[in-house]
């Protein structure tokens, strides 16, 4: 596509992968503030981290990526997030 300047419509995009989702026009904004309060759920460690993680440029092998990877499991943030999602019933099972 790069070499050739070719143009992909909206499907074919989506189709190769190059976008996560096509919507139209008057429900941008919505599907936009739905993404970004997902976003702001997450984790602000891991949020960082990756960030920090593609701002580098580096290959995702490297020792920062596993220490990125490892640093999240061992914080009270994912606590809480795995104490929420806890059945209820008293078991530690998780969805």
């Amino acid at each position: 596509m790069l070499y050739l300047g070719e143009r992909l419509d909206a499907a074919q995009a989506l189709a190769a992968g190059l976008v996560d989702a096509v919507r139209e026009p008057g429900d941008v904004l919505d599907a936009a503030l739905a993404v970004a309060a997902t976003i702001g759920r997450r984790s602000w460690r891991a949020l960082e981290l990756t960030t920090l993680s593609l701002r580098s440029g580096a290959p995702d092998t490297t020792s920062f990526d596993i220490t990125a990877q490892a640093l999240p499991f061992d914080s009270g943030d994912k606590r809480e997030r795995m104490t929420a999602s806890w059945t209820g019933d008293g078991t530690d099972r998780f969805p």
